[in-house]
């Protein structure tokens, strides 16, 4: 597919705008691309027909909950592609699961597992893989300790669109979240542009009330903010996560790194864990030459601190949803 014969410049502002803040009106979004909300409107439903936008999703910051998140990566044995879609299609039914794609490379599967309790997740992850664990040749786990998220600045072209950052981590207090809020979030989790009157008829409450209370949810932390999912094939985009396994990384060398990301296009998340490797690095790149001079600049930044280091291509995102429902 003929991406250029979908999109134009005026989607791609939408589509950053949108990824930006998938909640804004099209009002607000059409001033910053100087089209007309109709014309807006118009050219984000086009989106959707084609398959361009999947969906818009509220991204929920899980250490507001208290709860965990534990990434977990497989790698499969004597099955076809068949059954690796019956294996992806099962586990997308699950509630604990907030992320899960296929991939080429060290992995077949990748999915993020998200518990109120550390000791809970041995039986979710067993209890969720258990029906064929027969096809598993190998696991690996790490858990999150540190994640930062970057909006898709290089939906634009080079010098122009702002970098914007959102970071995962402990609120000071505890959020005052009752069963209203839960709703609140349940709905906007499935539906970041849902509309108040919408969430009201789920959640039980006045117009007014679930306008106050998202607020108050994106005021203290608990709502980072509101993404759009998109098909990046479609947008001619490739889909990397590296994995860095370092010999205990200098602090000053972190913060290097971390401003390379920051400042680095294509990259759209860096993740410190413990387990196998200590940091992920995910990426969008237009081609594996582009991904190559990414690795380099990554391991030239690691220099002698780097042990380390594979990678796998993400061929299909079957589930991303920040709310956890267990």
């Amino acid at each position: 597919m003929n991406v250029d014969n979908i999109l134009d410049l005026k989607d791609r502002k939408i589509l950053y705008e949108l990824d930006a803040n998938a909640r804004a009106p099209y009002s607000a979004i059409a001033k910053k691309v100087s089209l007309s909300k109709q014309s807006v409107a118009l050219r984000v439903r086009r989106m959707q027909e084609a398959g361009v936008i999947g969906k818009f999703v509220t991204v929920v910051n899980p250490e507001a909950f208290g709860y965990s998140v534990y990434k977990v990566y497989l790698k499969l044995q004597d099955v076809d592609m068949e059954g690796e879609k019956k294996i992806l299609e099962e586990l997308a039914t699950h509630p604990n699961l907030g992320w899960l794609v296929s991939c080429m490379g060290k992995f077949d599967i990748m999915l993020a597992i998200v518990v109120d309790k550390p000791f809970s997740f041995e039986k979710v992850y067993y209890g969720m893989t258990r029906p064929f664990s027969r096809f598993i040749r190998e696991k690996t786990a790490t858990q999150s300790i540190g994640t930062v998220e970057y909006n898709r600045k290089h939906l634009l072209p080079k010098d122009e669109g702002a970098r914007k950052r959102t970071s995962f981590h402990k609120l000071a207090g505890e959020p005052k979240i009752d069963g209203t809020d839960g709703k609140i979030l349940a709905a906007l989790s499935q539906d970041a542009r849902a509309q108040n009157i919408e969430i009201m008829k789920k959640a039980g409450a006045s117009g007014r009330a679930v306008g106050y209370r998202i607020k108050q949810l994106e005021k203290e932390g608990v709502i980072q903010g509101y993404r759009c999912v998109f098909d990046r094939e479609k947008l001619g985009l490739q889909y990397y996560k590296i994995f860095l396994d370092t010999s205990g990384l200098e602090e000053a060398t972190k913060k290097k790194l971390l401003a390379f990301c920051e400042f680095e296009p294509g990259v759209t998340s860096f993740v410190s864990c413990i387990g196998a490797w200590d940091i992920e690095i995910e990426a969008e790149v237009r081609s594996a030459q582009e991904f190559q001079k990414l690795l380099m600049d990554i391991r030239n930044i690691l220099s002698d601190e780097l042990r380390d280091y594979d990678f796998a291509m993400i061929t299909k995102e079957l589930l991303l949803d920040y709310y956890p429902k267990s």
